[in-house]
């Protein structure tokens, strides 16, 4: 009885361990973009030629509220809340082999959006590359367009 009890524990133990390396990341995660201050001195002078307060602006790029949910069947979803409303689109996602990157792409976007990033200086808006933190828990993505660089992180939740 005794090694049939210990042989349940070991299979029961194998069997917990046998999950995808995908599994870990399955789930809602919380985001904030964050620009250096070069960029933000950017922005602000844009918004000044454009007649607008840099104030507003400011406050309006503090008040995005980033989320990004993982799902098992490799969809996510990515929704951007602000204080005029919210949006969300529907990707892809895939975790590399090694586990330090994990992609969000979007196999049907238009010729019209990838022209415009490409306008703007995104390199790939198609495949946004997240680095993963050391303990698996955020994810980075660093974009850099027209000179200025945003940094853009979700945390497990």
């Amino acid at each position: 009885m005794k090694k049939l009890c210990i042989a349940l524990v070991a299979v029961s133990l194998l069997v917990a361990g046998c999950g995808k390396p995908e599994d870990k990341f399955i789930g809602s995660y919380k985001g904030s973009i964050e620009f250096d201050e070069s960029s933000m001195e950017q922005l602000r002078t844009m918004a000044k030629s454009m007649g607008q307060d840099p104030s507003k602006l400011e406050e309006e790029l503090n008040s995005l509220q980033p989320s990004l949910e993982l799902k098992a069947d490799g969809v996510c979803t990515i929704s951007v809340k602000t204080s005029n409303g919210s949006s969300s689109v529907n990707a892809k996602w895939t975790l590399a082999e090694d586990g330090s990157t994990v992609t969000l792409h979007d196999p049907e976007m238009s010729q019209e959006d990838k022209d415009q990033a490409v306008t703007m200086g995104v390199k790939d808006l198609e495949n946004q590359v997240f680095t993963v933190s050391e303990d698996g828990k955020t994810l980075s993505y660093t974009n850099s367009a027209m000179g200025m660089t945003a940094v853009t992180k979700f945390t497990r939740i």
